[in-house]
């Protein structure tokens, strides 16, 4: 088993949004690294791939997933931004825009 991966590798793993485990990290819950290519964290690198990402420990995480998950059944699992403001959406009883 790795150790460290990414925030989002991370949530398809444990089945969280990587929303949570961003603020798992920025609560310091969770132990992080931020690496990456030098430069503006705004933009992206060549080929558009991300210059910086936060790579999180496993273990950390999984024991906060599970936590997570029995006390948020009903909750969406790992999702992408758009993907959670279709969810908002639908919650709130708007139709599919």
């Amino acid at each position: 088993m790795k150790n460290y991966s990414t925030i989002r590798e991370s949530a398809k793993i444990n089945e969280v949004p990587f929303t949570v485990i961003q603020g798992w990290v920025q609560r310091k819950y969770v132990r992080s690294i931020r690496v990456g290519q030098g430069g503006d964290y705004r933009k992206s690198g060549e080929l558009g791939m991300l210059q910086y990402h936060n790579i999180v420990h496993d273990l950390d995480v999984s024991s906060l997933a599970d936590q997570w998950k029995n006390d948020n059944p009903g909750k969406p699992k790992y999702i992408t931004s758009s993907q959670y403001v279709r969810y908002n959406r639908k919650m709130k009883g708007h139709a599919n825009s």
